[in-house]
């Protein structure tokens, strides 16, 4: 709930159009993992995003949120990543 409102809003429409099935034009699948999406949203020069996946059940389980503060390219640091993958595997999700 620490995310801007404008974020917050971006991240639940995002969710919505995961959950229906569909592809929300800010994501892409985060490589190395079956099945998880990565959303994306920048406001005021910060990138926030938000790592879902949609094949464990059916429902939408949101893994990690997080604002990126490293500035050494595009991708997720790797703290974040084991984040998700202990997350994952608790849900009973595969990498």
């Amino acid at each position: 709930m620490g995310l801007p409102p404008a974020i917050r809003r971006r991240f639940g429409h995002a969710l919505f159009v995961l959950q229906q099935g569909g592809s929300y034009p800010f994501s892409k699948r985060l490589r190395g993992f079956h099945g998880v999406h990565e959303v994306w949203a920048d406001l005021d020069g910060n990138t926030y995003r938000l790592v879902a996946t949609t094949t464990v059940g059916d429902a939408v389980h949101v893994l990690h949120v997080f604002q990126k503060r490293s500035h050494h390219g595009i991708s997720t640091p790797a703290k974040d990543v084991a984040v998700i993958r202990a997350r994952l595997k608790r849900i009973g999700g595969r990498p």
